[in-house]
């Protein structure tokens, strides 16, 4: 019960932020065959349930042929099938008997593929043009908005799409916050291992290698080219996630380790400096370090005092580390780091940690910092890693060791700045 009480405590923060936020979700072909497509489903349902403005993407059924009539025959049964899904509610939970309404139509424009590479592509077609206006309406009665891989034209005429695309097109369209797509890869991965972040940059760069160095199937690689174009459009943040793992979007949505891996423009943990409403987030991280005497305690009213002095890490929002920054007599003085537990490791990249002290130490320079210091009870080896020496008091000016408490006899750690 306790890990239950502890997870439900940490994805509050992730509840709070995606509620009112749109999500273009890609259910591939291979997610309609896999076994965990029911789950996935009440995944969904419960995402509604929670606020999320949900619309789902489907692909055709695994070995469909792209053939008129049997091709719409298809489409149709798939449709029929997720609504019937949907229909069945969260069984087993008190939120069996809510209702979540899923709606569609002709909500997609299309037009022909036309001719390609002298092959005429029949009725095979793109993306024209999408119905914002009523979808957005439709999301506004909190239903989630099915949208197939069919289209018609203005002369009323049907195009069959590819369900990878019209996702994209959607989450462009609606300026979606996030476009999600279900991928029989858990994560990106390259010789590094597997990335559960990535920048537009490193996108490319993987997009750019050949398949044995990024360990991209065919599919996988075309679902990033989709989230490459939709970044590069607007859309908020791209997700690939595995429908071959029970409660894996759950996973990347509502814990800070996540489940798959999620790519931004920028990196999407963010330092930036801290405001009055980060109070009660940096109480909260600081306290568990307070009470084994890793931290000397701070009182509210003291770090309401001090938050100028505040820098804080973020993810979706919320914010997952901190630390504070003083000037005395030249030096820059580092103090009250913390790092939720779940971010202490980097899955890829710099650490929270890390970044934090990057945002100090440029900070400090530009504020013509001889160097920066730190006491510490118990991490002297990562601040060595950082690149700091293990200093005597005397070493520092008269000011800091007038601060020194020697009962803690903590150890004093320097990084002095390069002149330029």
């Amino acid at each position: 019960m306790h890990d239950y009480v502890s997870w439900f405590r940490d994805s509050t923060p992730y509840i709070s932020a995606h509620r009112g936020k749109t999500f273009v979700i890609c259910l591939p072909q291979g997610a309609l065959a896999t076994p965990y497509l029911i789950p996935i489903i009440h995944d969904l349902s419960l995402l509604s349930v929670l606020g999320v403005r949900l619309v789902l993407v489907h692909d055709l059924l695994p070995e469909t042929d792209v053939q008129g009539d049997a091709t719409a025959s298809a489409i149709g049964q798939t449709r029929a099938h997720l609504e019937s899904l949907f229909s069945m509610g969260l069984p087993n939970t008190p939120l069996h008997k809510v209702e979540v309404p899923i709606v569609g139509g002709n909500l997609v424009v299309a037009q022909p593929l036309g001719v390609v590479d002298g092959i005429d592509q029949g009725l095979s077609g793109t993306v024209r043009s999408i119905n914002t206006a009523r979808i957005n309406k439709l999301l506004d009665l909190e239903a989630v908005v099915l949208l197939s891989p069919l289209g018609h034209s203005p002369s009323g005429q049907t195009y069959y799409l590819r369900g990878e695309e019209l996702a994209c097109q959607a989450a462009i369209a609606l300026q979606a916050d996030k476009l999600i797509y279900f991928d029989a890869c858990a994560y990106v991965a390259d010789a590094s291992g597997p990335r559960r972040e990535l920048t537009l940059h490193e996108l490319e760069k993987v997009l750019a290698s050949d398949q044995t160095e990024s360990h991209l199937t065919t599919q996988s690689r075309q679902h990033l080219v989709q989230v490459l174009l939709a970044l590069e459009k607007g859309v908020g943040r791209g997700v690939l996630v595995s429908y071959t793992e029970d409660g894996a979007l759950l996973e990347e949505l509502f814990t800070a380790k996540g489940g798959g891996t999620q790519i931004a423009e920028d990196p999407y943990r963010i330092v930036r400096q801290a405001q009055l409403s980060d109070l009660s987030a940096i109480t909260e991280l600081i306290r568990p370090l307070e009470e084994s005497g890793t931290l000397i305690p701070r009182s509210k009213a003291q770090l309401e005092q001090e938050i100028d002095r505040f820098f804080v890490a973020e993810v979706d929002s919320t914010v997952i580390g901190c630390c504070a920054r003083t000037l005395i007599a030249g030096w820059c003085e580092l103090s009250c780091l913390a790092v939720h537990p779940s971010h202490q490791r980097s899955h890829s990249g710099e650490s929270v940690g890390s970044k934090l002290l990057k945002q100090v130490e440029n900070t400090a320079q530009q504020s013509s910092a001889v160097g920066i210091y730190a006491q510490t009870t118990r991490a002297r080896d990562w601040f060595i890693e950082q690149g700091f020496c293990e200093s005597d008091l005397a070493e520092l000016p008269s000011e800091v060791g007038a601060r020194y408490n020697a009962k803690r006899n903590s150890k004093i750690l320097t990084k002095k700045f390069q002149e330029t």
